[in-house]
């Protein structure tokens, strides 16, 4: 095996290793949820710098078949599963495309889709959680803290390249 490839299997692995342990956080503690799902999604884009989308969507694939083995309610990790835990992988993509403007038409599309579905699912297992008028109030509300996720996703990754990657070189 080539050193390079070494290097990203480690890098991996060991990125993995701190997501595993941030999500068993995620699972336990009371509070910060949201904040250590954000966390863990900077982790998939920090894989994407260091290595490749393939390696990516590796490390993403595993992390949510280790999360099975965790003997926790599985249903609080699902924004993990739905929407964190590939986010990353989604803003690499859509982000090749050089129009901004279609860039945010897609990644709004993205976050509709995503939070209907675990809308949907969590009336199956919660029903009468939010009543249909303030539902689209709530979607707005969570459309703008998205696009402020994805502002500091990307200071994040700038941040990572400009002072981590380079310290190395």
């Amino acid at each position: 095996m080539p050193a390079a490839n070494t290097r990203k299997l480690t890098i991996t692995g060991i990125l993995l290793a701190i997501t595993m342990a941030l999500l068993y956080f995620h699972t336990i503690l009371p509070t910060n949820k949201l904040t250590i799902l954000m966390l863990v999604s900077f982790i998939l884009g920090i894989v994407l710098i260091e290595t490749s989308p393939k390696y990516a969507l590796i490390f993403y694939i595993a992390s949510i078949l280790l999360t099975f083995i965790y003997p926790v309610n599985k249903l609080s990790l699902l924004l993990y599963y739905t929407f964190f835990g590939i986010y990353g992988y989604i803003k690499y993509y859509l982000e090749k495309f050089t129009n901004i403007f279609l860039q945010y038409i897609l990644k709004t599309f993205y976050f509709f889709i995503v939070s209907y579905f675990n809308y949907f699912l969590a009336r199956s297992f919660l029903p009468n959680i939010v009543n249909e008028i303030k539902i689209y109030i709530i979607f707005f509300m969570a459309l703008l803290v998205f696009f402020l996720y994805d502002y500091l996703y990307s200071i994040a990754m700038d941040l990572y390249v400009e002072k981590i990657m380079k310290r190395r070189v």
